[in-house]
């Protein structure tokens, strides 16, 4: 049992292993019904954490073009709504289907990395 004080956001290591497990099983291959299934399962109330996971996720540096393609597949970067075949873009797409209400955290483009 961990004792202490909850850690707050910038205390958990990103990416969390909450997102990476949602990312997995909900959001591989970017397919349009499981990211209805989640959008559904967080309007009800489940994953109020994931905005800002996700969040600190896409704001952290660290974490490579290589790391975002092994977690979501690299087929996601093949599909026609993707025509940069760019990671960003993929973020964007997933940010879009979850957040419609909430701009995307990154203000402009990035260099792959």
């Amino acid at each position: 049992m961990i004792v202490g004080p909850r850690p707050t956001r910038r205390q958990l290591p990103v990416p969390s292993d909450r997102l990476v497990r949602v990312l997995r099983e909900y959001c591989y291959r970017l397919r349009s019904e499981d990211l209805a299934d989640l959008a559904e399962s967080m309007s009800t109330g489940s994953f109020p954490w994931l905005r800002d996971d996700l969040t600190a996720a896409l704001e952290d540096a660290t974490l490579t073009t290589t790391w975002w393609r092994a977690t979501v597949s690299d087929a996601v970067f093949m599909v026609p709504w993707q025509a940069r075949g760019s990671v960003e873009a993929a973020q964007r797409h997933l940010w879009d289907r979850l957040f419609p209400a909430h701009p995307f955290p990154l203000a402009s483009p990035r260099d792959e990395r």
